[in-house]
């Protein structure tokens, strides 16, 4: 079916968006990065306000720009909890987040768990 023309540009702004998080977090991941992405900073990669991209990542998914990185980050977190040894405070920097108690407790308010106990319930 064809999308009006601007749900269509919508849409591919947000296929940006999302192209250019996983990136960003690939190059954190390489340490070729080391500060956790925000709205602005996705946003001037890919050249748009970032207001503007906010409105239209919450028409397309119902979610705010903001939120996708956070669910981004957590998820990342995750995965280096379970498949890696690091140690908390070395995923946070894997992450780009350099306060840890910050980390713990965007990790917990998502998910529920410290980091620690996410790591020990997967590491058995």
């Amino acid at each position: 079916g064809l999308m009006p023309e601007n749900k269509r540009n919508d849409f591919l702004i947000y296929q940006k968006f999302k192209a250019e998080l996983d990136e960003y977090f690939a190059a954190l991941a390489s340490d070729k990065l080391a500060i956790h992405p925000s709205v602005s900073t996705i946003a001037g990669r890919i050249f748009l306000n970032p207001s503007y991209l906010n409105s239209v990542i919450k028409s397309v998914s119902g979610k705010t720009a903001s939120e996708l990185i956070q669910e981004k980050t957590i998820l990342e977190a995750k995965s280096y909890l379970m498949h890696t040894d690091l140690r908390i405070t070395e995923v946070a920097f894997k992450l780009g987040i350099d306060n840890v108690s910050y980390f713990n407790r965007l990790f917990k308010k998502t998910t529920a768990l410290t980091p620690s106990a996410f790591k020990k319930s997967h590491r058995s």
